[in-house]
């Protein structure tokens, strides 16, 4: 109520100036989760998956998400790479556990739960130099060595 959402102009140059290339930004952080599925794929690990887009979509590659197989060896994971200082986070709420959502919903999604608990998010973006790549990629597989 009473509320202006239309975006300043800076913010506004800002996406447009995005949006000319976007195409470009899609392609790199394709490419990018590219690599690291197929590192994912290789190491053929038990401890966690990679969440995939659904093949009848188009994805847009923003998270690079692994579900972990229970709650304490994602646990374990951000902490890992987090000391060699890689952002690792874990997940956005579920709807039904928001704010919002809990007024609406008042039964338990099991399965929703579950996986949530168990998400760790990886660093995803287009301007990703090799470096960061190589870093990254070291730690997933040194710490599936390790754990």
């Amino acid at each position: 109520m009473g509320s202006e959402y239309r975006a300043p102009e800076l913010s506004s140059a800002l996406l447009y100036a995005q949006l000319l290339k976007v195409k470009k930004i899609q392609a790199l952080r394709k490419k990018n989760w590219h690599i690291f599925s197929n590192l994912i794929d290789k190491l053929n690990t038990k401890k966690f998956y990679l969440i995939r887009a659904n093949t009848k979509s188009t994805s847009a590659y923003h998270i690079l998400a692994l579900v972990f197989r229970d709650i304490k060896l994602a646990n374990k994971f951000k902490d890992f790479i987090q000391k060699s200082e890689v952002a690792a986070t874990f997940r956005y709420v579920p709807l039904h556990k928001s704010k919002m959502g809990i007024k609406f919903c008042k039964y338990k999604l099991p399965v929703t739960e579950g996986i949530f608990n168990r998400i760790v998010r990886l660093p995803l973006f287009s301007e990703m130099k090799q470096k960061e790549i190589n870093k990254i990629s070291y730690l997933i597989k040194n710490f599936t060595l390790k754990y």
